[in-house]
């Protein structure tokens, strides 16, 4: 045979490929194959008032966004982890989601985030002992990590 039926041949299953692969990254024609290896996040923590004493509570707000425009993140996770001394009160209230288990590792079940939707988690922190107490909060998606854990630090004074 001559090479050019062998080169466009191998032309075109190289362009099929291409196209596949694009598909899966596009989430195109149909759902959201694709999932990069660090989900795309971006954690916000913030905390009201910025000091506090023992006995005293700290209220905090987690913003959880989806930054990428094409990729749906399934299966939600923000986990939480308390410094000793740092207490719950209460459950979390979550804006999306099913909830969330635990005390020292406080883990948020936020099911799905589209892209670009944010979701809002709120909850109260009280302090038993004073020092600089530190909150940890890493999001992960599908089994995915996200970003680095984002963290709050809120002096306790005597």
């Amino acid at each position: 045979l001559p090479i050019w039926p062998r080169l466009v041949g191998a032309a075109a299953v190289v362009a099929l490929l291409v196209a596949i692969d694009a598909g899966a990254v596009l989430g195109y024609p149909s759902g959201n194959g694709y999932q990069p290896r660090r989900s795309p996040l971006n954690v916000a923590v913030s905390g009201s008032p910025a000091t506090s004493y023992p006995g005293g509570e700290v209220n905090y707000r987690v913003d959880v966004t989806n930054e990428s425009d094409v990729v749906l993140l399934p299966d939600m996770t923000l986990t939480l982890t308390l410094a000793p001394g740092m207490h719950l009160v209460g459950a979390p209230k979550l804006l999306t989601g099913q909830g969330c288990t635990g005390d020292v590792v406080v883990r948020c079940h936020l099911d799905y985030l589209a892209p670009r939707q944010p979701t809002t988690l709120w909850f109260g922190i009280q302090f038993s002992e004073p020092g600089i107490h530190r909150l940890l909060a890493r999001s992960s998606s599908n089994g995915f990590e996200g970003p680095p854990a984002t963290a709050f630090d809120v002096p306790v004074g005597s």
